[in-house]
């Protein structure tokens, strides 16, 4: 299992939410009788980043190119119980799960069985505004407490709350290893001469984590866009034998690691050639020199905006 598989096993996350609209966060089902979700506002969109420059003598502007920003999520709940005890421990766990974080974490959602999502979508949020706990004191079937609060998510894409992956050898045949995964992991089929297609089933693009394990000299990896154009990540050095290179290529990271540690960005040949996997399909190639059996192992997740 890779790093970043491993960071993403160990993720605070829930697996038994089985109620649609259904949310977790921070250790606290939302949902499931004792807390009540009101309202989830998540489909809002990202805000709007734009690159439009004004004429300085004409009326207008000039055309530049918008970028997502980041995106808010709000969350309205009633905290029940049947006694005063009862709710004094939803109240604090509400607290305790909307108090300044200096860390995102995962909130995550069961959805309906939408076509155009899959069954748990997850984005990464941290507490920016809190409303209550109100408590009602005349509530007759119980006690409750209403409370709301804004998250904010700098990365704007809703994710597939599973990572996917595909593993591509060099091989001519399409064999591959084995894997001890754990079930929230989904496994492509190993690619057949060290190509791949890779389904980003969102509307919006991802960006993928690699993992080559060597032996392998000057290794490289090719992305074949839907408009035919190939963007390669080149690296000039050598993986030895079961060493890992970590590679993140998500523009807020952007890391070269070897085993996880050592830093081997300066092998990069090319900067300009990171590319994200487009929604759809993605040709992957792996290449390199080896007398061995290197590996390329992708791991991705869909995303939306």
């Amino acid at each position: 299992m890779s790093v970043y598989s491993e960071y993403l096993a160990m993720q605070d996350r829930n697996e038994a939410l089985t109620s649609d609209f259904q949310v977790y966060y921070r250790g606290v089902t939302w949902g499931d009788g004792d807390h009540e979700l009101v309202k989830l506002d998540i489909f809002n969109g990202a805000e709007v980043r734009s690159n439009d420059t004004d004429l300085p003598t004409h009326h207008g502007q000039q055309f530049g190119v918008d970028y997502a920003s980041g995106r808010a999520v709000t969350m309205e709940v009633e905290l029940w119980s049947d006694t005063a005890e009862g709710l004094q421990v939803r109240i604090q766990e509400w607290l305790a799960a909307t108090t300044i974080s200096e860390i995102e974490q995962p909130l995550i959602i069961k959805l309906p069985d939408w076509d155009d999502y899959t069954d748990k979508v997850a984005i990464d949020v941290r507490p920016r505004r809190r409303s209550g706990p109100v408590i009602e004191v005349n509530t007759v079937v119980g006690h409750m407490a209403r409370a709301s609060c804004q998250f904010w998510a700098t990365d704007p894409r809703l994710y597939s709350e599973s990572v996917q992956t595909s593993l591509l050898t060099q091989a001519e045949s399409s064999g591959g290893l084995t894997f001890d995964a754990t079930p929230d992991f989904t496994f492509g089929v190993a690619g057949s001469g060290g190509t791949a297609v890779i389904d980003n089933t969102g509307n919006f693009e991802s960006w993928p984590h690699y993992t080559i394990t060597g032996p392998i000299t000057n290794p490289s990896i090719e992305i074949t866009d839907q408009n035919g154009f190939i963007w390669t990540l080149s690296f000039n050095g050598t993986v030895g034998t079961n060493d890992e290179l970590h590679i993140d290529s998500h523009p807020r990271n952007r890391t070269v690691l070897l085993n996880g540690s050592a830093s081997r960005y300066f092998w990069l040949q090319d900067p300009n050639g990171w590319r994200y996997l487009e929604p759809g399909s993605n040709q992957v190639t792996f290449r390199g020199t080896t007398a061995g059996s290197p590996t390329l192992l992708v791991e991705y997740k869909s995303a939306w905006l």
